[in-house]
């Protein structure tokens, strides 16, 4: 292995102490001394650099992955004043016997393991730091993930100084869109602070230290140490025995953006119920805030549970809404008050011949109108309207003032007999032959879209109708024509509310490109689209990717015979149980990364069709799907697939003999297949628990059998070739 350097992990000369690329000094490197040394391996993989941080639970190191060539986090369970260590010595840590026994400590190291394993399943949402790998090691328990260049938010704000209100929004919404996905999988995260949030390079937001986050059912059974952290951590975080929940770090959120404007530490929360309850905003950064703002932040950091925002979602919503002016209702404007003066002095001195005139001329139209051939204007991608001070908003309706996040429901109409007086020009020639306006309904709108006949959708009509977060239906009703489409990429992406969706009637007959086209449709349970003619189809990937409560989805007539691309297609669709895939084509298909990942309810996957010869990424293909029983991978052919890292992991069911060809592979080069947190067995004794080597002659055909263990494995399903031109495989067998 190459010599690298302890922090920035680049390759430096083997005679070289000063990094040319960070300016580290190499060979004079402070540290705590029961840290583990820079230039330990870790695992037989990880190679150990400097230390990032520690805190009451853990050392995190940087560090690089010798298997992968990928710089990577570490975080080792470290309990300060429970262990010590003489790392001069050794690597091993010492609990201290007179506070805890043997069993405590390895329950501890296991707890801290199972919340990352509990984490591990959502490790691709933006915002939430990939976890890669878990294992024991030096009587402790490791953590391994991707690392994230930049800075804590805490250093940042020391750097610039506090945020404007619309600063902080900007900044944290994304961030919160992700941790609401962390708390629909049922766990909290605890220890929200500046110095657990890392502002990437790009200026986004990454939630770091999940070893303090507990699953729901845990918290309720008392099985969780306090995490308080003063500032931050609301009254319930003080003591045992009280509810924790999103509420929990809501709290926490909120006070780390109140820091963020303010530059002031919140008051302790304790101290907050014993004496004042009010949020000190002072007289200088946050004296901008409105009321409506400041509200947010009381509602927000209310030491009372029961009145405290209690979700963050709820708290995102009042975030975007506030301070944004929405367009007033027509009835309600000054346009209308003065429209009904001019109506009566009108009706004094116009006669009625000459309304009827108008009236006759006006129907007239209407029907020269409903002759036209009326087409959708398509809604530009990533169009972004500018308001009068210049500030950013959320995406817009068609180019007008209404906000996508206040649209219900989207109804298509044949005619425009109830259209009315604010609509606006949505076709695609500017003629006014299609027309959209909006109905209030309670605080939010419905959305009409009409013309006189038939509605034409474009080439075009990618993102149509994507990040209508609130919108909970869409009717079609027969009158908009699909059948000039060619791409309907991420078409309905992030319709989050939408619950149901009827396509039975889109013709698809020229459509290209499907891929993201339900992409985070979260809440779907029903996607009729039985009837669609792929056969030009191309690219379907990430088609389902987050529809995570589908439960039956309908593809049997799918023609995927011109698919190149089927990627993330059904990644994390958590809910789904019975997927036909007998009439599926693959003999284009290059990639199939992803493809099943997570898909955790599925039993039975029949893929025996599959003609994978072009297939070059499977890697994740099988990922998670922890019940997957019934399977036949006889007929995977892998010989051009060039990454097949994780193919299997998590596969805890499969207990089928699952044959593998052995890669033809250069000197070095590595190739994963197996599952990384399973061990796999082979012609060894299962309860063997020392290091099996088995040499195999090289194209030969290989029978591996899986069995499910509780750990991680990177060594599981590794090939390479040695030096005299043999395969081998390399296994460590643990225990249960």
């Amino acid at each position: 292995m190459s010599r690298r350097c302890f922090k920035c992990m680049k390759e430096i000369d083997e005679h070289t102490f000063l990094c040319p690329h960070c300016g580290f000094d190499n060979e004079h490197i402070d540290g705590p001394e029961y840290a583990m040394k820079p230039g330990t391996i870790l695992h037989e993989q990880y190679l150990i650099g400097t230390v990032l941080g520690q805190g009451g639970f853990g050392i995190t190191y940087v560090g690089y992955d010798i298997f992968l060539e990928l710089k990577v986090c570490i975080k080792e369970y470290y309990p300060m004043g429970q262990v010590s260590r003489s790392s001069e010595i050794s690597n091993t840590v010492n609990w201290n016997r007179t506070q805890i026994t043997q069993e405590q400590w390895e329950n501890s190291c296991r707890n801290f393991i199972k919340e990352a394993q509990r984490v591990e399943r959502i490790f691709t949402l933006p915002g939430i730091v990939r976890i890669r790998n878990t294992f024991f090691e030096n009587d402790s328990a490791y953590i391994v993930m991707d690392f994230i260049d930049g800075i804590t938010l805490k250093d940042k704000l020391k750097q610039n100084g506090p945020m404007t209100f619309e600063e902080c929004r900007e900044l944290f919404i994304p961030l919160m869109k992700s941790l609401e996905d962390l708390h629909r999988q049922n766990v909290i995260h605890r220890d929200i602070s500046p110095d657990n949030i890392m502002v990437a390079e790009d200026g986004r937001l990454w939630l770091l230290d999940l070893d303090a986050s507990k699953a729901i059912e845990d918290l309720q059974e008392g099985m969780s140490k306090l995490v308080m952290k003063k500032g931050f951590s609301p009254p319930e975080q003080y003591s045992t025995g009280v509810e924790i929940g999103p509420w929990t770090d809501v709290y926490a959120l909120t006070a780390t953006m109140y820091y963020c404007i303010t530059g002031k530490l919140m008051p302790d929360a304790l101290d907050r119920m014993m004496k004042s309850r009010e949020i000190p905003f002072g007289n200088g950064y946050g004296k901008e805030l409105t009321p409506e703002m400041r509200d947010i932040f009381e509602r927000g950091m209310d030491v009372r549970r029961e009145s405290r925002i209690q979700t963050v979602s709820e708290l995102r919503e009042k975030l975007e809404t506030v301070g944004i002016k929405k367009k007033k209702s027509f009835w309600k404007s000054r346009k209308f008050k003065l429209g009904v003066l001019v109506a009566v002095v009108g009706g004094i001195i116009v006669t009625n011949s000459f309304l009827n005139i108008m009236i006759n001329i006006k129907i007239s139209g209407r029907q020269e109108q409903s002759q036209k051939k009326n087409v959708l204007m398509k809604q530009d991608k990533a169009l972004m309207v500018v308001s009068d001070d210049d500030e950013d908003y959320e995406y817009k309706v068609f180019h007008s003032e209404y906000y996508k996040e206040d649209i219900l429901s989207i109804t298509f109409l044949d005619n425009l007999d109830n259209m009315q007086e604010d609509a606006w020009d949505v076709s695609e020639n500017k003629d006014g032959s299609v027309m959209a306006w909006v109905v209030p309904n309670e605080d939010k709108y419905d959305l009409y879209i009409g013309a006189g006949g038939e509605i034409m959708g474009n080439r075009d009509c990618s993102e149509l109708f994507s990040g209508y977060d609130y919108l909970e239906k869409i009717d079609f009703n027969d009158c908009f024509n699909t059948e000039m489409i060619e791409d309907m990429c991420e078409m309905f992406q992030n319709c989050e509310k939408l619950k149901e969706i009827d396509l039975s009637n889109f013709n698809t007959k020229n459509v290209t490109d499907m891929s993201g086209m339900f992409s985070n449709c979260a809440q779907i349970t029903k996607i009729n689209a039985s009837r669609f003619d792929t056969s030009k189809v191309e690219n379907m990937s990430s088609m389902f990717k987050d529809c995570s409560s589908l439960k039956n989805l309908d593809v049997e007539n799918f023609d995927t015979g011109n698919v190149e691309n089927m990627s993330e297609m059904f990644k994390r669709c958590y809910a789904l149980v019975n997927l036909n895939l007998e009439s599926f084509d693959t003999g284009n298909v290059k990639f199939m990364q992803d493809m099943f990942k997570d898909c955790s309810e599925l039993v039975n996957l029949d893929i025996s069709n599959f003609d994978t010869k072009h297939v070059t990424n499977m890697s994740n293909m099988f990922y998670g799907c922890e019940v997957l029983e019934c399977f036949d991978s006889s007929k995977i052919n892998t010989e051009n697939v060039i990454n097949n890292d994780y193919m299997y992991g998590r596969c805890y069911q499969l207990d089928k003999k699952v044959n593998y060809n052995v890669f033809e592979s250069k000197d070095d080069e590595v190739n994963k297949i197996g599952g990384f947190d399973q061990y796999t067995n082979m012609y060894s004794d299962p309860d063997d628990s020392a290091e099996v080597i088995t040499e195999i002659p090289a194209g030969a055909q290989v029978e591996v059998k899986i069995y499910s263990a509780g750990n991680y494995n990177q060594y599981a399903g590794v090939i390479y070739n040695d030096l005299f031109g043999y395969i081998k495989r390399r296994y460590i067998i643990y225990e249960d």
